[in-house]
């Protein structure tokens, strides 16, 4: 099959930023519209998103790579984790990111079952095993432990690193919408606590008619009196400029380390760190979670934009059997297992978000929902997997290079 934009061409050049953000603009105010509709129950807003993405890019309108998705991938979405975790209450998180935890890891070994039944059924070539371990590691951290493990493995054919990369976008959106669509069904309880919720049902109380009220008068301005309501402006203000601070800080720690693709843990540590030590002058903010909110939908937007189903097509077809299967055996697993024990659709997409996809799309996918308690727990075991991914992807590459899996694997 060809691809909808052989040429690779687009209509709109990599460098038109503004005609760019036009269009990112025009997805996300209609996925935001689509959420509130009763079709948003099932099809969200993110969903919308990423296909949007998808098509207009594919169509030919955007281009698939342009420095502008280059630097939301690098700043915005950092800048987005702070913002979203200003008002991050400890003893709430310890006490609510429990269930998270337990489903994050339970999605982590399915994931590995999954990597294992992949190599079982498909031939991946004379590096399959760089290919179980590569994808083991995408999808228990994210992308950024693909092209680290990759690395550290040492492929003799980058062309299977660029196909693993396709085959991770698209095999990966259509996870993130498949999902999307599925916390809008009431397959389990939706309380996102942990167990099921068993309160009984309410009975609805009937509208109350609208009693008329007198239209306020106008009041003058004082001299030198701004029209502009600052208040929220400052708040934007100051939120923004707190999540740049931290940013900073911990990039350059990151650096100093030498470990600076782990930055958005120590970014995530600080984050957790201010709303911890300055409770009081934080949780006064306002508008900032919802600012960091529409960062994340920039976000699922470039992810559909980057998403290039012609090479896909003609080159990965194989690597995106391989990246299907393990994750439809991560979902096929872990759903009724978490069902079984009593835990939430909420907490079980969640973690399974964090898992396959990382904490930046767990994140907002558990605030667009409006499941504001498990953005916290979503970022936290989506980091923890940035760190194990990248040793469980190596060990597995190499017990299989050692002939160590083929009990497994045959």
């Amino acid at each position: 099959m060809s691809s909808l934009n052989p040429t690779g061409s687009a209509l709109i050049g990599p460098e038109q930023y503004f005609a760019q953000v036009a269009v990112l603009g025009t997805l996300i105010a209609l996925g935001l519209l689509v959420g509130k509709t009763r079709a948003g129950q099932y099809l969200t807003g993110v969903s919308v998103v990423m296909l949007g993405g998808v098509a207009v890019s594919n169509l030919g309108l955007l281009p698939f790579r342009a420095p502008l998705w280059d630097g939301i991938m690098d700043y915005l979405v950092p800048l987005a984790i702070p913002l979203l975790l200003f008002k991050a209450d400890l003893r709430r998180v310890l006490a609510e990111a429990g269930p998270v935890t337990l489903l994050f890891l339970l999605g982590a070994l399915f994931t590995v079952f999954g990597a294992l039944l992949a190599a079982a059924l498909l031939d991946a070539g004379p590096e399959e095993g760089k290919v179980l371990g590569t994808f083991a590691a995408t999808y228990i951290g994210g992308s950024m432990n693909l092209v680290a493990v990759s690395n550290a493995l040492d492929f003799a054919d980058l062309g299977t690193v660029s196909g693993a990369l396709a085959a991770d976008n698209i095999v990966g959106t259509t996870y993130l919408v498949s999902i999307s669509v599925l916390s809008g069904l009431k397959l389990f309880s939706a309380s996102g606590s942990g167990g099921v919720d068993q309160s009984p049902p309410t009975t609805p109380t009937p509208p109350t008619p609208p009693t008329p009220t007198t239209p306020p008068t106008p009041t003058p301005l004082a001299p030198g009196e701004d029209v502009a309501d600052t208040t929220m402006i400052t708040h934007l203000a100051i939120g923004l400029g707190a999540s740049a601070v931290i940013c900073a800080l911990a990039v350059a720690l990151a650096g100093a380390l030498g470990v600076p693709g782990y930055a958005v843990l120590l970014i995530t540590l600080l984050a957790v760190a201010a709303a911890n030590l300055l409770p009081r002058q934080l949780r006064s903010l306002r508008g900032e979670f919802e600012l960091g909110t529409l960062f994340m939908y920039v976000f699922f937007a470039v992810i559909g934009i980057s998403t290039d189903i012609g090479i896909l097509l003609h080159h990965s077809l194989v690597l995106a059997g391989f990246a299907a299967i393990t994750i439809v055996v991560h979902l096929a697993l872990l759903l009724p297992v978490a069902r079984l024990l009593g835990y939430s659709l909420a907490d079980t997409l969640i973690a399974s978000n964090a898992c396959i996809a990382g904490p930046a799309t767990a994140a907002a996918m558990a605030a667009s929902r409006g499941w504001t308690h498990l953005v916290v727990p979503a970022v936290m075991v989506g980091v923890f997997g940035y760190v194990i991914a990248n040793f469980i992807g190596v060990t597995l590459a190499r017990l299989y290079q050692a002939g160590l899996l083929d009990t497994f694997l045959k």
